[in-house]
């Protein structure tokens, strides 16, 4: 029962850090792409000041 037990902590432990994984790959994604935003208004913004 005890090992029955322990299995069952470490898949769900293995299963958070596997949602804790996602979550922080979309949020640098999220990161990026705000990033990306950012550099392109710089770019047009630059192109009409010329």
């Amino acid at each position: 029962m005890k090992l029955q037990k322990k299995l069952f902590k470490n898949k769900d432990n293995a299963n958070r850090k596997k949602q804790q994984s996602k979550i922080t790959l979309k949020l640098r994604r999220d990161e990026n792409e705000r990033i990306d935003n950012v550099l392109g208004c710089v770019n047009i913004c630059s192109l009409f000041n010329r």
